[in-house]
């Protein structure tokens, strides 16, 4: 009888043990198909389509603010009644050209005012199945000889079948070589010229940078200038460099 009890023990004791195993088996088995079915978020086609529209946005900005004399929004000195108004720049033989940093400054505004057009609410992506949020970005743009580099914080959080991440950084380099080249040959036509309307004065200026420049009279004292390099397209669209100067004439 003792045996017979210790032999039933012994196979309860394994029913239990069969059952643990059994048990964990599945658990683990379980574990392993959620973990498959678990969507992992490609972050490279969301990234890459916002550098491409903030690569988009920045060559727009170049020819905005350059048309506008270094500025996204006109300053309060500023021509009024032009279809598309200008800085004045030189008055009374005073001069308000821009730093690096300031042109900067308006590139960064520019594309944070205006890169949400090119970026559509990212809507390209929702037949994807995914569903982005965004907050406003913060762009810093740094201007060099030959790039400008802008970096911008546009914290978005990207969702996929439940799956969530999040990702804020972003940086593009364009090549700005001739832009740069134009932009300082602007600053020393518009210091040759704040004191007086001297054309002869730039002709050395402009033919050695293969620039052409235009003036017209727009009012009493006050004139039109618009600096162009005909080989020279951003967007397929023709560079030109445009502000005013308003000179105090003599009686």
């Amino acid at each position: 009888m003792q045996k017979r009890g210790q032999l039933t023990v012994f196979i309860i004791v394994g029913f239990i043990l069969i059952a643990i195993v059994a048990s964990l088996i599945f658990i683990l088995s379980q574990e392993d198909k959620i973990t498959n079915s678990t969507e992992v978020i490609d972050l490279v086609d969301i990234t890459h389509y916002v550098e491409q529209c903030l690569k988009q946005t920045t060559k727009e900005s170049l020819l905005d603010i350059s048309s506008k004399g270094g500025y996204f929004i006109l300053p309060e000195k500023a021509t009024k009644d032009l279809t598309e108004n200008v800085p004045i720049l030189i008055e009374d033989g005073k001069t308000f050209f821009f730093s690096n940093s300031a042109v900067s400054k308006e590139i960064s505004l520019y594309v944070d005012s205006l890169v949400g057009l090119c970026l559509k609410d990212f809507a390209i992506f929702e037949d994807q199945g995914y569903f982005v949020t965004q907050n406003p970005p913060q762009t810093e743009s740094t201007l060099t000889p030959e790039f400008l580099i802008v970096e911008t914080t546009l914290p978005l959080k990207i969702t996929k079948n439940q799956e969530a991440t999040e990702i804020s950084k972003f940086q593009v380099e364009i090549p700005i070589k001739r832009f740069y080249q134009i932009l300082t040959s602007s600053e020393k036509i518009v210091l040759a010229i704040k004191d007086n309307l001297c054309l002869s004065c730039i002709s050395k200026i402009t033919s050695e940078n293969n620039l052409f420049i235009e003036t017209m009279p727009l009012e009493k004292g006050l004139y039109l200038f618009e600096i162009r390099d005909s080989n020279y397209f951003i967007n397929n669209q023709e560079y030109e460099f445009r502000f005013a100067a308003k000179y105090e004439l003599e009686e």
